[in-house]
């Protein structure tokens, strides 16, 4: 059986190749809106993620996600906060964190103050650092012996948005073509 070649003229190429590259800034620009919007839903659904499985300590990871457009047409999707990675990945056991970030988040919370009988928080006293730095350690020496466990909060809401992506992509395609 014999092959059937089809051939374009050398003009009727250019010519497609030139309707193509007009549309490609239109197809461009469609497509950034709509991955800005599927960038935006996977922000909040991997801080909803943060909040479902507790991962909220002090609001600093929550707080420090971005979409960030990027000339390429491709958007990043960060956490800025230095623990997002260990919140995602989890940690092994090994070498301790360093304790000045547990300190300042055991600071924030008060568990390091003292209590009234009733159970109420009293004014921080003189030996406040001492106890807060002596917790401090403490945990990032349990971290460091046990490791923590991994958090998955950016890569599952990454997961569930793909299909949005990839058929806004295709809209865009449409629309402009």
């Amino acid at each position: 059986m014999k092959g059937t070649r089809l051939e374009l003229p050398d003009s009727e190429l250019q010519k497609f190749n030139k309707l193509l590259s007009g549309k490609a800034k239109e197809i461009n620009k469609e497509a950034q809106e709509g991955l800005n919007k599927v960038g935006l839903q996977i922000l909040a659904d991997s801080q909803k993620n943060l909040k479902e499985s507790k991962s909220i300590a002090s609001g600093q990871l929550i707080n420090s996600g971005k979409v960030k457009p990027q000339a390429d047409g491709t958007i990043d999707i960060i956490y800025e906060a230095n623990h997002a990675y260990w919140v995602e990945f989890g940690r092994k056991a090994g070498g301790m964190p360093p304790v000045k970030p547990i300190f300042e988040w055991i600071k924030k919370k008060g568990l390091a103050d003292s209590s009234t009988p009733s159970g109420g928080r009293r004014k921080r006293g003189a030996d406040f650092v001492q106890k807060a730095m002596s917790m401090a350690y403490a945990i990032a020496k349990s971290i460091g012996r046990q490791g923590t466990k991994a958090k998955p909060f950016l890569f599952p809401a990454f997961r569930k948005n793909e299909n949005d992506m990839i058929r806004i992509i295709k809209q865009a395609i449409d629309k402009v073509v």
